[in-house]
C-alpha cells in the first residue's frame, strides 16, 4: 500500500490499544512555505515519537548536531541540519 504523505492535513486519529490504551490522536504539522532551520510543533510529542519528511525523504533523527537530512527534537522544537526553502515540503507525523 502506498502512502501519499503531501496528500494530508490536519490530524489523523490513532486508534490503536496495544497494551490496554484507549488511542491517540496522530498529528500532521505542514510547514511547507515555510524557511530556516527551527520548527514548532503544535504539541509536544508522546514519548518524543516523530517522523519528520522533507521533500518526501524520511529525515534521521539525532541527538546532536543534524547534518544533512538530519533533525534534534527538543520538546517541541525540530531543528535541521540543513536550511529548509519555500519550495521544501516539510511535514512531521507524531502522536499526542
Amino acid at each position: 500500500m502506498a502512502l501519499q504523505l503531501n496528500a494530508f492535513t490536519g490530524t489523523l486519529d490513532y486508534t490503536g490499544t496495544s497494551g490496554g490504551g484507549t488511542g491517540q490522536t496522530g498529528n500532521i504539522d505542514d510547514f511547507t512555505g515555510s524557511t530556516g532551520t527551527v520548527f514548532v510543533l503544535t504539541q509536544p510529542p508522546t514519548n518524543n515519537l516523530i517522523l519528520l519528511v522533507v521533500n518526501g525523504l524520511v529525515c534521521r533523527r539525532v541527538g546532536a548536531s543534524p547534518g544533512v537530512n538530519q533533525f534534534t527534537l527538543a520538546g517541541s522544537t525540530v531543528t535541521t541540519g540543513f536550511a529548509i526553502t519555500t519550495a521544501d515540503e516539510i511535514f512531521a507525523f507524531y502522536l499526542t
